[in-house]
């Protein structure tokens, strides 16, 4: 593993933790509206720890790489077609299930 992806690694958990341990120390509860808000940033320490590693550490122009940019395909249409089609493949079985109702 290179040492731009140790780095990236290491920020991305110590980011996530920090949350996690902040939320825990605080003393609330894991409620609806407590849960999006440590939800939400935990989800964006990854892009945080990228923008970190690429730009503030190594002075790259560019934050992400080309090889992110794929052409649209066929693959692309079949994800977007099969998960819907799976969570109500899913909600249909689940229906047939006694005590169950939507």
């Amino acid at each position: 593993m290179s040492n731009k992806a140790k780095l990236f690694v290491l920020l991305t958990f110590a980011f996530s933790w920090s949350i996690v341990l902040i939320f825990k120390l605080s003393g609330l509860e894991w409620t609806g509206t407590t849960s999006l808000s440590v939800t939400l940033p935990f989800m964006f320490t990854p892009l945080l720890s990228a923008i970190i590693v690429r730009k503030g550490i190594y002075k790259e122009k560019k934050i992400f790489s080309e090889a992110v940019l794929i052409k649209p395909n066929r693959w692309f249409a079949a994800a977007w077609i099969i998960m819907p089609v799976l969570a109500l493949a899913t909600m249909a079985v689940s229906l047939l299930m006694p005590g169950i109702s939507f």
